[in-house]
């Protein structure tokens, strides 16, 4: 049996958060800006977001900022047991969602849907 007041049972038990999905979100608002900047008050530390233009399309224009990537190890040096799998993995769909290689229709599902209309009417 579990006692929760023993700290092996916290240490073995997994949790999941939305950090990752506000790491997709940063990496879809600093693609969408020119840049991004960490550290609000230090602003040496601007990323500038680049963009590609794929063998010479102007459709298909590829942009990246290396703004949360530094922000994953800001994050990790700060609270080093935060889940920096997690948060990679928000950047990584935050990437894929931006270039539109994710298929839109998971966004209609009932599990996504509903609580992004529970937040809108809140």
């Amino acid at each position: 049996k579990r006692n929760p007041d023993n700290e092996q049972y916290y240490a073995q038990t997994s949790s999941v958060g939305f950090s990752g999905v506000l790491f997709a979100w940063l990496v879809v608002s600093s693609l969408e800006s020119h840049g991004i900047c960490p550290i609000p008050f230090v602003q040496d530390m601007c990323f500038t977001t680049y963009s590609w233009s794929f063998m010479g399309s102007t459709n298909l224009n590829l942009k990246f900022n290396f703004g949360p990537f530094v922000e994953l190890l800001l994050v990790h040096f700060i609270m080093p047991r935060a889940s920096f799998i997690g948060h990679l993995s928000g950047i990584i769909c935050g990437f894929l969602f931006h270039w539109r290689l994710l298929p839109t229709e998971i966004f209609w599902n009932p599990q996504v849907l509903i609580p992004f209309l529970l937040l809108l009417h809140w």
